[in-house]
C-alpha cells in the first residue's frame, strides 16, 4: 500500500530462522514434480508422433525459491560440502552504511542479515538453496531424457531462464527487490539442437525482451521484429560469436512493487549501471572496476556526464516517474477497493 509508510517488517529474518531440511518433500518440490510429470506427457504428445510439425513447450518450475527449505534427500547431498558465505563489505565499511537511499524501504521490509540472523542460519539457507537448485536440475534432466527418448533432441532448441535472482545474503539482503547483480541477473542457457559443440559463455548484457526477437529470427521472420518495433534484439549473432559485444546497447529493468514507494528504473550500458528513483539519490556502479558493487560513484564529479547520459536513456525509453507513480497509486487503490468489496469489508 503506497498510501502508508513502510513498516519495519524484516520478514526475511523469519525465513532465515526457519531455514533447514524437511522430512517430506516441500510444497515447491511437489509442485515442480507435478509440473514436470504433466510436461513429460505433453512432450510425448507433441514430439512423439514422428511428424515434423513445429511445436513449443514452456515449463514453469518454481524452484529454487524462498522459503529456504528443502527435503532431506537434497539437503544431505551437501553434507560436508563447503558452502561459501556472502561477501563481506570492504574493510571499515558495513552493510548498513552501504544501503542506497533507494533501498531504505526495501531494507525495512526485508531486513538485512545483520538485523538479527546468525552465521549458522545464513549457512543453512544457502545450503538449502543449493539443494533446491539440484532438485530443479533433476526435473530439467527428466525433460531432456524424454527429448532423447522421443528422438527430438537433435531438432529442438532448449532454453533455460528465470525471472530474477536471489541476493542470498549478498550486501546483507535476501530475496530480490533491488538492482544488485545478484538480484537483477537471471540465468540464460541456450542449447541449440544437438548441442554437441563446446559450451561458451557470453558476457554481453542482454535482456529477457530479446527472446521474442530471437524466436522470430530462428523462424526466418526477423523482419517482423523491426516491423513491430520490438524492444528486443535477436541473440543469434551472439550465439554464433559468444565473444561479441554490444557496447552501446542499453538494458533496462524496472521495479515498482513491494518494498518501495516510488518507481525505480535501472539502466545498464557496457561497464556502467545506474538506477534512478524520483526524489531519491541515484546510484552508479562501474562493474569493470567494482564487480561486487560496493562503491557508488553517483557523487563523483568525474562521472557526472556518464550519469546524465544514463538518465537520458532511462527517460528516452518512455519512463515518466511522476505519472508512473500516480498510476501505480491509482491501480493499488482500485485493487484494494475490489478486495474489500469481495470480502464485504467496509473499512
Amino acid at each position: 500500500d503506497w498510501d502508508k509508510p513502510q513498516d519495519d517488517d524484516h520478514i526475511m529474518l523469519a525465513a532465515l530462522a526457519g531455514a533447514g531440511p524437511t522430512e517430506a518433500p516441500t510444497k515447491g518440490e511437489r509442485f515442480d514434480s507435478g509440473v514436470t510429470d504433466a510436461a513429460l506427457e505433453e512432450l510425448s504428445r507433441l514430439a512423439g508422433d514422428g511428424s515434423d510439425r513445429p511445436w513449443a513447450l514452456m515449463v514453469g518450475l518454481y524452484l529454487p525459491h524462498f522459503p529456504y527449505q528443502v527435503s532431506r534427500t537434497y539437503y544431505e547431498l551437501y553434507d560436508g560440502v563447503p558452502i561459501p558465505m556472502p561477501r563481506m563489505p570492504p574493510p571499515g565499511r558495513s552493510y548498513e552504511e552501504l544501503v542506497p537511499e533507494q533501498l531504505e524501504n526495501s531494507r525495512k521490509w526485508l531486513g538485512l542479515t545483520t538485523d538479527g540472523a546468525s552465521e549458522e542460519q545464513v549457512r543453512e539457507a544457502r545450503r538449502c538453496y543449493y539443494g533446491m537448485i539440484t532438485c530443479m536440475d533433476a526435473q530439467v534432466g527428466r525433460l531432456l531424457a524424454r527429448l532423447r527418448q522421443v528422438e527430438a533432441a537433435d531438432s529442438t532448441w532448449v532454453v533455460y531462464t528465470s525471472d530474477h535472482g536471489d541476493n542470498m545474503g549478498e550486501h546483507g539482503f535476501w530475496s530480490k527487490l533491488n538492482f544488485y547483480e545478484d538480484s537483477i541477473r537471471v540465468p540464460l542457457v541456450i542449447a541449440p539442437p544437438g548441442s554437441r559443440h563446446s559450451a561458451a559463455q557470453c558476457h554481453a548484457p542482454v535482456s529477457l525482451v530479446d527472446w521474442m526477437s530471437t524466436l522470430l529470427d530462428l523462424q526466418g521472420q526477423a523482419e517482423l521484429a523491426d516491423f513491430a518495433e520490438l524492444p528486443g534484439r535477436s541473440l543469434l549473432p551472439l550465439l554464433d560469436d559468444p565473444t561479441g559485444r554490444w557496447p552501446d546497447r542499453a538494458v533496462l529493468a524496472d521495479y515498482a512493487c513491494d518494498g518501495t514507494r516510488v518507481p525505480m528504473r535501472m539502466v545498464r550500458q557496457g561497464r556502467w549501471k545506474a538506477s534512478f528513483a524520483p526524489g531519491l539519490s541515484p546510484v552508479l556502479f562501474d562493474l569493470d572496476s567494482d564487480p561486487h558493487e560496493w562503491n557508488d560513484l553517483s557523487g563523483d564529479r568525474a562521472c557526472r556526464e556518464i550519469l546524465e547520459g544514463l538518465y537520458a536513456i532511462a527517460c528516452a525509453r518512455g519512463w515518466d516517474p511522476e505519472s508512473t507513480g500516480e498510476e501505480i497509486v491509482r491501480h493499488k487503490r482500485r485493487l484494494q477497493y475490489i478486495d474489500r468489496a469481495e470480502t464485504n469489508d467496509s473499512a
